[in-house]
């Protein structure tokens, strides 16, 4: 049997797909217990979408009302590959050179959302051992930048007006924290 819908991944995201069937769009999602290591699938949402960049779509409880039971199941089959890589990640972050004081830097600061660290934060950093990044870490979590786009000249922007995160900069080989006022050279020294 043919099938006639097509699974779309989003760059930088593991956690959901879109499924594209009879000119419907449905995006998959689902939400990770992230106090369980390593990490896993506690619920799956669904909404349906009216382009493919919709962020205010409606969600169904229904979605084989839209797409067929065969998509949903082969979009949570790909979901779950794409968390799988992910784990593999988490465990060879440990392998980077900065993991040992990036991880006692966000045992003794982060209160809330730990989450961005153990577990977005060493997505990345398992993902790549040697390109340089900015870190911000304050005690509502942390954020790593890796490279310049607008996303990230925003939340660098903010950072330098609100000044609620200790900054650090990663060479490539040494992690070194960083005043507030250097922040945009640093900046300027990530890829475009």
């Amino acid at each position: 049997m043919r099938k006639n819908y097509e699974i779309i991944t989003k760059k930088n995201c593991y956690d959901s797909v879109i499924i594209q069937e009879f000119g419907q769009l449905l995006e998959v999602s689902c939400h990770l217990d992230n106090s369980k290591r390593p990490l896993q699938i506690k619920e799956i949402n669904y909404r349906i979408m009216n382009h493919i960049n919709d962020s205010l779509a409606r969600w169904t409880s229904q979605p084989d009302n839209y797409v067929s039971k065969e998509s949903i199941k082969k979009a949570i089959a790909t979901i779950k590959r794409m968390i799988a890589d992910q784990k593999r990640y988490i465990k060879g972050s440990v392998l980077h050179s900065a993991y040992d004081e990036m991880s006692t830097i966000a045992k003794n600061k982060i209160e809330h959302y730990a989450s961005d660290f153990y577990t977005h934060d060493k997505i990345q950093m398992g993902k790549d051992y040697y390109n340089p990044f900015i870190w911000l870490v304050r005690i509502t979590g942390s954020w790593m930048i890796k490279n310049q786009s607008d996303f990230n000249t925003a939340i660098i922007a903010q950072e330098v007006k609100e000044n609620q995160s200790d900054i650090y900069f990663y060479n490539g080989s040494k992690l070194t924290k960083i005043i507030r006022q250097d922040l945009n050279t640093y900046y300027s020294k990530l890829t475009k």
